[in-house]
């Protein structure tokens, strides 16, 4: 689950889901910070260089 807010954070966790929480968006990263996501992305940048590869993903381009 990716998201912006505590509340996703929340609802990842209550889905026995993983957290990434992105600081660009409603929130600080020290608000997502306290809710214990496996990763904070600060840029939008850093999804596809740190979080994708750490889930075995790989980025696709669509034409």
């Amino acid at each position: 689950m990716i998201g912006d807010n505590e509340f996703d954070m929340i609802m990842a966790r209550n889905a026995s889901m993983v957290g990434v929480a992105v600081s660009c968006g409603a929130r600080s990263r020290n608000q997502l910070l306290c809710c214990d996501p496996v990763h904070c992305i600060d840029e939008f940048n850093e999804f596809h260089g740190r979080v994708m590869p750490r889930f075995g993903a790989r980025q696709t381009i669509e034409v």
